[in-house]
């Protein structure tokens, strides 16, 4: 009985290994164009965009390629027009040196290039955080998960006891 049970715990075991580790996941890289795309807010036509948070105070802002679905509970769709590229620029000057807890750091965001799983750029993305997972789990759609502040030996040696 103690070797059923172990073979069946062991198979288990194997498949949430395997099944969390299949996925047709993306990929993204930092990109200063992306930058200079949100900070002069001058966005292109081709992405439908998102934020991520606030409205007026964003984590995250993303452009995805139109013919592209996003699933997604956590990201907002948004019309982009020349009041919202005002407001969201006029919050990026104001959050300089504004302090992230999260990153026990300065808030920064930065711009990255959103590829799919053959390397085909599909999105771009403004960020206060560059851990960003992107999947694919059937054709035409993307599921891109908040971005979250990536650990570090800071943040992980040093509670924060606010």
């Amino acid at each position: 009985m103690l070797k059923i049970t172990y073979r069946i715990v062991v198979f288990l075991l194997v498949m949430l290994t395997t099944g969390c580790a299949a996925g047709n996941f993306g990929s993204n890289s930092r990109n200063n164009d992306v930058d200079r795309i949100f900070r002069s807010g001058s966005m292109p036509t081709e992405y439908r965009y998102y934020y991520y948070g606030w409205e007026t105070e964003p984590t995250a802002i993303m452009g995805i390629r139109k013919d592209l679905t996003l699933r997604s509970k956590y990201w907002h769709e948004v019309a982009i027009t020349a009041q919202q590229t005002q407001k969201w620029r006029k919050f990026f000057i104001q959050s300089i040196g504004w302090y992230d807890d999260r990153k026990h750091g300065p808030l920064r965001f930065a711009g990255y290039s959103l590829f799919d799983p053959q390397g085909r750029e599909v999105g771009i993305v403004y960020s206060q955080y560059d851990w960003i997972v992107a999947d694919f789990p059937e054709p035409g759609v993307i599921v891109v998960h908040p971005p979250q502040p990536k650990e570090s030996a800071h943040s992980i040696l040093r509670p924060s006891f606010r």
